[in-house]
């Protein structure tokens, strides 16, 4: 797998995947069992329909932070706070590295 291809199969299951399901289970007439779940989906239905769209916005733009802000680890264009260590993510079938550019490879699908 090359470094293209994981970034977009973490795209696909962490932002695109998973926002959907959060689309879903806030938009499902059964309310949730999770406590956390049951407080935001009476917010979420308290909200006109621009604004549920403006939160499921919200909510991408914390799943794509989030994944970029992990890539940039892996990459080492940002640290976790005290370390200053450097990773090497390999496949395990070819032995390649393919971090070094994860996050300019996904902001730049983010851009498109």
């Amino acid at each position: 797998m090359e470094a293209f291809e994981f970034v977009t199969a973490i795209r696909q299951r962490v932002v695109e995947n998973d926002n959907k399901t959060y689309h879903d289970l806030l938009e499902s007439d059964d309310s949730p069992q999770d406590s956390v779940w049951r407080a935001i989906y009476s917010i979420y239905k308290s909200l006109s329909k621009e604004q549920q769209k403006d939160f499921l916005l919200f909510l991408r733009l914390i799943q794509t932070n989030t994944i970029s802000h992990v890539f940039g680890i892996l990459d080492g264009s940002t640290y976790l706070n005290n370390y200053r260590e450097s990773f090497v993510l390999k496949t395990e079938s070819d032995n390649m590295v393919i971090n070094g550019d994860l996050q300019d490879l996904f902001l730049e699908m983010e851009e498109m």
